[in-house]
C-alpha cells in the first residue's frame, strides 16, 4: 500500500511537471499537429495535403477528437499534454507491476520523458504503452494452440504500429520466440497486416503518394550518431547506417529471443535508438523504457546529458542563459544534428554494461549463430 501511495505521489509530481512544460511553450512538432487537426476538421485527407505527418492514421484521429473537445488553442495544448501525461503514468504503472516501484518512478520522473511529453508533445509513449499492453496479453507462452489472448495481443501490437511504427521490427523478434510455423507466421502477419491495412481508406486523392513519400520514404535527419562518432563523415552513408540498424535488430532479436517479452520491448527500445540512422530530440524518449527497466550508471549520465541538451536551442527549450554558457558541440546552430554523438555513445556503453555477463556467447560467433539457426529450424517442425 505504501508503494502505491508513493507511486501516486510521484505520478502527481510527474503530471504537474509535464503540464508546466506544456505551458512553457512548444516546438515544430506541435505546430504540425495543429495543421493536421485543422485538415481533419475540414474533412481533408491528411496524407494528401501535408508532408508534416509521418505516422499511421490513429494519431490524427485522436488530434481531431481533442480539437473538437476544446474551444481554444491553449486548451487543446494542455489537454494534449494531459493525455500524454496519463499515458506516461500508465506505462509507469505497468513497470511498477512488472519490475517494482523503482522502475515506475524512474520512468515517471525521467526528465527526457517529462520534456518530450510536456514541451515537444510527441506521442512515442502511446505506441510504447500499446505495445506493453499487447505483450502483457500475449504472454511468454510460445507453443501450443493460439489463444484469444494471443490474438488480442497481436491486434494490439498492430494498433501500436498504426499509432507510430516504433516497434515495426518487433513482430520479427516475437516470431523468433514462437514454436511452430503457424505461431511464427501469425506473429508477423497480424501486426504488420493491421499496420498496412490502416492506410487503405486514405489512398485516394493523392493519399497514396503522400503515404509513400512521407512515411515509407521518410528518413528524418541523416545523422547516424553512433557511426559518426567512430567514423569520419566521409565514410558514413545512409546505406551503411540503414544496414547497421537492420543487422543490429536482427542479431539482437536472435540473441535475446528467449527473454521475457516485456524485457524484449525494453531491449528493443535501446537497440533501435542506439543504432538508428536518424536521431532527433523526441526519438531519444523511446530509450527511456529500456533505461527504466535496466538502470545503470551509463544510462544515468546519458539522461543527465540529454536533458541538458534538451534545454538548449532550436528543438529544445531555448533557455538563453544555458545557451550562452553551453559548449558549441551541444548547440544545434553550430553542430546541427551531431549534438547527439556523445549521448548515443553513453547509451551504447550502458547497453554493453547491462549485458556484460552474457557476451561470452559471441566468443565463437559462427558456432553461436549456427546453434540459433538450428533451434529456429527445429521449431518450425513443431
Amino acid at each position: 500500500m505504501k508503494k502505491i501511495i508513493l507511486l501516486l505521489t510521484f505520478a502527481t509530481i510527474g503530471i504537474t511537471l509535464r503540464l508546466l512544460f506544456a505551458n512553457y511553450g512548444h516546438n515544430y512538432d506541435y505546430e504540425s499537429f495543429m495543421i493536421v487537426a485543422d485538415l481533419v476538421d475540414k474533412g481533408k485527407n491528411v496524407y494528401a495535403n501535408t508532408p508534416r505527418y509521418n505516422y499511421g492514421p490513429i494519431w490524427f484521429l485522436i488530434l481531431h477528437v481533442l480539437d473538437l473537445a476544446t474551444n481554444s488553442e491553449h486548451m487543446f495544448r494542455m489537454l494534449l499534454a494531459l493525455l500524454l501525461s496519463v499515458v506516461d503514468c500508465a506505462i509507469a504503472y505497468i513497470l511498477f507491476l512488472k519490475y517494482g516501484y523503482k522502475a515506475g518512478i524512474l520512468y515517471l520522473l525521467n526528465p527526457i520523458s517529462i520534456i518530450v511529453t510536456g514541451f515537444i508533445s510527441q506521442f512515442d509513449n502511446l505506441a510504447v504503452l500499446t505495445a506493453l499492453l499487447s505483450m502483457l496479453l500475449f504472454g511468454n507462452n510460445s507453443e501450443g494452440k493460439i489463444t484469444y489472448k494471443n490474438y488480442l495481443g497481436l491486434l494490439l501490437l498492430g494498433l501500436s504500429l498504426s499509432i507510430k511504427h516504433v516497434f515495426f521490427f518487433f513482430p520479427f523478434w516475437l516470431a523468433l520466440k514462437q514454436k511452430g510455423k503457424k505461431r511464427k507466421l501469425l506473429s508477423l502477419v497480424i501486426p504488420l497486416g493491421i499496420f498496412f491495412i490502416a492506410f487503405i481508406p486514405f489512398l485516394s486523392g493523392g493519399g497514396l503518394d503522400g503515404i509513400w513519400e512521407n512515411i515509407f520514404r521518410y528518413s528524418s535527419v541523416k545523422n547516424a550518431p553512433l557511426l559518426n562518432f567512430f567514423l569520419p563523415n566521409s565514410l558514413v552513408s545512409t546505406g551503411l547506417a540503414n544496414l547497421l540498424l537492420i543487422l543490429s535488430l536482427c542479431l539482437a532479436g536472435l540473441y535475446f529471443y528467449k527473454r521475457d517479452v516485456i524485457d524484449q520491448l525494453g531491449i528493443y527500445s535501446l537497440v533501435l535508438v542506439i543504432f538508428s540512422p536518424a536521431i532527433i530530440h523526441n526519438h531519444l524518449v523511446i530509450a527511456v523504457l529500456g533505461i527504466s527497466i535496466f538502470p545503470n550508471v551509463f544510462f544515468l549520465v546519458f539522461t543527465i546529458l540529454t536533458s541538458y541538451i534538451f534545454t538548449l536551442d532550436r528543438l529544445g527549450l531555448g533557455i538563453q542563459k544555458l545557451i550562452d554558457t553551453a559548449p558549441k558541440h551541444f548547440l544545434f546552430k553550430y553542430s546541427s544534428v551531431n549534438i547527439f554523438g556523445i549521448p548515443i555513445l553513453l547509451l551504447f556503453l550502458g547497453f554493453l554494461y547491462m549485458n556484460r555477463h552474457q557476451w561470452h556467447a559471441f566468443k565463437n560467433f559462427r558456432h553461436w549463430l549456427r546453434e540459433v539457426f538450428e533451434e529456429q529450424r527445429s521449431e518450425l517442425t513443431i
